[in-house]
């Protein structure tokens, strides 16, 4: 059985401590990229559950950069201590309780080769404890302290309850760790010398202004900052137009680092408030890490995109992609969406994706070959969507594509359906526009496309009552340059007592083509255009396929029946000779 499509952004990822590598939570599995590739060079596997935390030890001085080693944390309620470089498992801890987030302060604030004595090393791990009381406030998480050198719980030692497990946070030297409690941050200074003592918290009471857009920063050690003591903002900065989901200050603090649902990065430097942005990202963003390497950092996407960047210009240079969710659309294009379609010849998956994109994902090599965006829109939270992308169908040998695309119309006034070819290029499916067609079906929705196994052919239903075939004309002259581009063009329409048509297939050979009309099922000659047979009453039809059992023709199936209109062969006699074909209802 094949397995994949994981998110790649359920936790922030690594970087190594050469910067040379990328560590990404990946299901059950940590993966780990190159970044001047963006590919896959090896994983780490052993949990049980979904992964939820990497750590890399930090090197403590140049020379040992070229060490290997990290910490992760398991649902499974395991955490792991790993030579990545091999990869290597190390050291197992089993405390017994779901994990869902871990930081270990003392890797960043303690020089890991000292004079002195190994001290034991602390982890801090957002748990879940399953409660069998299920009122509304019954708390459901907690912050406890692991020891990793004894591999156990720190005993009696609980820092907070919390209604739900929480993300833990850090901040670079590893002083502070903090988490979100409702409108709360609550936060804990770690002491220089870390012990199983349990120490105090402070917490900062927050209004919602992050989520209308705006910044707020405080100022440390702040006095009467203290229990549920309200917190004065220092500072407020407003430019995002929605949630703020990022934030980040960088090693010197002199910028901060935001993004939100609009999808644009933002950098503010801090003693001026100027900003710089990165437009365009394409989808709500979830965490931004710095790498050891001041010119190289990550940013990590809802669309299950991570983007390597190049600092302090932000050009994006590689993009490491797992699969993507389908596009939602609303109820009332929900009967004539396809979500995605196969190209079994590649061994790829083709998804209708947010922001107006066809993803091809490898189902072999679990990664993204290429991405087609169909029409241009950048993603802008709350707005309500115009274009919806209902229709994708590939050819069978994957090198034709079609699309249907579908403006809604705004208070009555202005819908539009255009009928989009597109040409394949090269094997990594880099998809070119050949022709667009306007309202293909006058002013009816397409209810299905299909094409035809050996030529440049295909057919378009229509909720309107209505089928069109379209050929594909190639060889077009520019001048002294034979240019190998094709035009797509109709050839004929059919229709069938002005039924809705729902579904359509040709037959394994071409010759055949079957159309749905509601309730019956309609054979074709598709060069010919002639009506040959009716199959029904069945059930309404929304798809229609052949099974290739053997190659039929119309001269075989016709051959010994009578001919002309008014002698159509009858569904028993079809049927019999039919049998590679299948309904599905």
């Amino acid at each position: 059985m094949i397995s994949g499509g994981r998110s790649l952004v359920s936790s922030p990822p690594a970087f190594s401590n050469d910067a040379k590598k990328l560590l990404i939570c990946h299901g059950n599995t940590v993966s780990i990229f190159s970044t001047s590739t963006g590919l896959q060079i090896t994983e780490l596997e052993g949990h049980k559950a979904l992964v939820t935390s990497v750590i890399v030890v930090p090197a403590s001085t140049p020379a040992s950069k070229i060490l290997c080693y990290c910490w992760t944390a398991s649902l499974d309620g395991s955490i792991r201590y790993w030579d990545f470089s091999v990869p290597e498992l190390m050291k197992m801890i089993d405390i017994q309780l779901p994990i869902f987030s871990m930081v270990i302060p003392s890797l960043f604030s303690q020089p890991v080769e000292s004079d002195e004595k190994t001290r034991d090393l602390f982890a801090y791990v957002s748990i879940g404890v399953n409660k069998q009381d299920k009122q509304p406030n019954t708390s459901r998480g907690q912050i406890r302290k692991c020891n990793l050198t004894k591999s156990c719980l720190a005993g009696g030692v609980t820092l907070a309850e919390t209604q739900e497990p929480e993300f833990i946070t850090i901040c670079l030297f590893g002083k502070y760790f903090g988490i979100r409690d409702k409108r709360k941050l609550r936060i804990w200074h770690v002491p220089e010398k870390d012990s199983e003592r349990v120490f105090g918290n402070r917490a900062l009471s927050l209004s919602n202004r992050l989520k209308n857009g705006r910044l707020m920063t405080y100022e440390d050690e702040r006095p009467g900052v203290r229990g549920d003591d309200d917190a004065d903002s220092c500072t407020t900065w407003h430019w995002h137009s929605s949630e703020v989901k990022l934030l980040l200050f960088s090693s010197d603090g002199a910028y901060l680092y935001s993004g939100g649902k609009e999808g644009v990065l933002v950098i503010w430097q801090l003693d001026t408030g100027k900003k710089k942005f990165l437009p365009r990202i394409g989808s709500p963003l979830l965490f931004f890490i710095n790498s050891p390497d001041p010119s190289l950092s990550s940013i990590s996407c809802a669309d299950n995109q991570i983007h390597l960047m190049k600092m302090p210009s932000m050009e994006i240079l590689k993009s490491i992609a797992g699969i993507k969710l389908p596009c939602s659309v609303p109820e009332i294009c929900k009967n004539s969406f396809s979500g995605f379609v196969f190209d079994c010849a590649a061994g790829l998956v083709a998804v209708c994706a947010e922001n107006y994109c066809i993803q091809f994902y490898s189902l072999f090599d679990d990664r993204e070959i290429s991405q087609v965006q169909i029409c241009e829109r950048n993603h802008q939270p709350g707005d309500e969507l115009t274009v919806i992308l209902t229709l994708a169908a590939l050819s069978l040998d994957g090198c034709v594509m079609s699309t249907v695309e579908t403006r809604l119309p705004e208070e009555g006034i202005g819908g539009l359906v255009s009928l989009k070819f597109w040409m394949c290029g090269s094997q990594i499916k880099d998809f070119s526009l050949s022709t667009i067609i306007y309202e293909p079906h006058r002013d009816s929705g397409v209810s299905a496309i299909a094409f035809h196994p050996t030529r440049r052919m295909s057919v378009s239903t229509s909720y309107g009552g209505d089928f069109k075939i379209w050929v594909g004309n190639q060889d077009i002259q520019q001048k002294d340059k034979m240019l190998q581009k094709t035009r797509w063009t109709c050839h004929a329409v059919g229709s069938y007592k002005k039924k809705p048509m729902t579904a359509a297939a040709f037959s394994a050979d071409g010759s055949v083509l079957a159309v749905a009309a509601e309730t019956v099922i309609t054979l074709w000659d598709p060069e010919m255009n002639v009506l040959v047979a009716v199959i029904g009453d069945s059930l309404e039809c929304h798809t229609v396929q052949f099974c290739n059992l053997f190659p039929i023709h119309f001269e075989n199936i016709s051959n010994g029946l009578p001919k002309g209109d008014d002698h159509q062969p009858s569904s028993d006699q079809f049927m019999e000779l039919f049998d590679g074909f299948e309904a599905v209802t």
